[in-house]
């Protein structure tokens, strides 16, 4: 390195040497951090945008309480025709849509104490049916 006060060294050297005094060298530097800066907000910008997003876009559907019905199971005792089968019955009787076919199926193999899905035209079943409450 030169001496700055000895006027040795060449054009370029003094120049840069003069640069990095006044602090000029760092410029470029400076503009490549707040680049960097823009860049990680930008991102953090987007970053949140999308968390949000998901959040409000997964969150569950609630129909208004006019809409929602309620149901109350009761009992019915019936009798089974030809070509009955569970799943049928499941299909006429349940009308609550929170039950499905199969733990339908279940419950009627539960409350008449069956020992497969197997049944007869001419059985008695009791069978779950639901009432809409208002």
């Amino acid at each position: 390195m030169t001496n700055r006060f000895s006027g040795y060294g060449t054009k370029e050297e003094r120049i840069i040497d003069r640069n990095r005094r006044s602090g000029r060298a760092g410029s470029r530097s400076s503009r490549q951090r707040h680049k960097t800066r823009v860049e990680l907000a930008i991102s953090l910008v987007l970053i949140v945008i999308a968390l949000l997003a998901i959040f409000f876009l997964n969150r569950p559907m609630t129909a208004s309480a006019s809409q929602e019905k309620t149901y109350q199971e009761c009992y019915r005792s019936i009798e089974i025709n030809p070509g009955d089968t569970l799943y049928k019955l499941a299909d006429q009787y349940k009308k609550d849509p929170s039950v499905s076919r199969h733990q339908y199926v279940n419950k009627v193999i539960e409350t008449n104490h069956l020992t497969s899905q197997n049944i007869y035209s001419g059985m008695s079943l009791v069978v779950p049916v639901y009432a809409e409450v208002q």
